[in-house]
């Protein structure tokens, strides 16, 4: 495959709710083997650009409009079970209503692969419980499990989506909304080191919409900033974290700074 090829790109990805217009002529790229951080102030447009990226079908009372490449390939042209083999979507709310049992959440990773036999199956779900860290919780069931911990079994399952089948010829990407808002500082940076050795050892391409800027900037390769339903940056870290990009993102002034610990990374105070 050629470099253009290896990606996940939304072109003029437009957006309308109601009488809003949520998103206007949005261009952006998921690169093999990079985590992507997407910005913004809540109603910037983030979950609808993400929506959009995902194909993820409209609601009534919605227009929306653009192309989203998968590898190449129009996403439109792919089945369901095409495109779930080549993405994976952790989005902000889980939908589950019936009170499952973990291992069974996990387990719905494996939907898109009915050609993987148990015993792959059995090794990869252990796998992946250790990584995630949810050993422990895969006797429990849904309903007793706190709200960070549900995040990290979901993640557990769209990592088993992610995994179970391993082609380098074909780019995996994975697309998640705001996967750390219910974790403490200590699982919030264990979950974006797996993210990060998800995308630079898996060659998995990752979108990811967090809120917090020195998360994105310690861990992520590329940040792009939405306001308005509008671009106003992404490239690296040091070349999108200025004071000018950062008002015009939250309308709030910044300094940005090296980091005391780690003097290649980046950190961001507010005035």
């Amino acid at each position: 495959m050629t470099a253009m090829e290896q990606c996940m790109r939304g072109t003029d990805l437009c957006a309308t709710r109601g009488r809003r217009q949520v998103l206007r002529n949005i261009s952006i790229e998921i690169r093999r083997g990079e985590v992507l951080a997407l910005l913004g102030a809540n109603g910037a447009g983030k979950s609808t650009l993400l929506s959009l990226l995902a194909q993820e079908s409209q609601d009534a009372g919605t227009h929306d409009s653009g192309i989203v490449f998968i590898n190449g390939r129009d996403a439109t042209l792919q089945s369901s079970r095409e495109q779930a083999r080549q993405r994976a979507v952790l989005p902000q709310g889980s939908g589950l209503t019936f009170d499952l049992g973990i291992e069974e959440i996990i387990q719905m990773g494996l939907y898109p692969y009915p050609e993987l036999d148990p015993a792959q199956a059995s090794a990869l779900l252990q796998q992946v419980a250790d990584t995630a860290g949810v050993q422990d919780l895969l006797d429990r069931s849904w309903t007793t499990l706190s709200g960070g911990e549900k995040q990290r079994v979901q993640f557990a399952r769209v990592l088993v989506q992610l995994l179970a089948k391993r082609d380098d010829q074909e780019t995996r990407y994975l697309l998640m909304d705001e996967p750390t808002s219910a974790l403490d500082p200590k699982h919030q940076h264990e979950f974006f080191r797996i993210v990060s050795n998800l995308a630079h050892k898996d060659k998995v391409g990752v979108m990811v919409i967090v809120h917090d800027i020195n998360l994105a900037a310690q861990y992520c390769d590329r940040i792009a900033l939405l306001a308005d339903g509008e671009l106003v940056a992404c490239d690296a870290p040091d070349r999108v974290l200025t004071r000018e990009n950062l008002y015009a993102t939250y309308g709030i002034y910044s300094r940005t700074m090296t980091h005391p610990f780690r003097q290649d990374k980046l950190l961001v105070v507010w005035e």
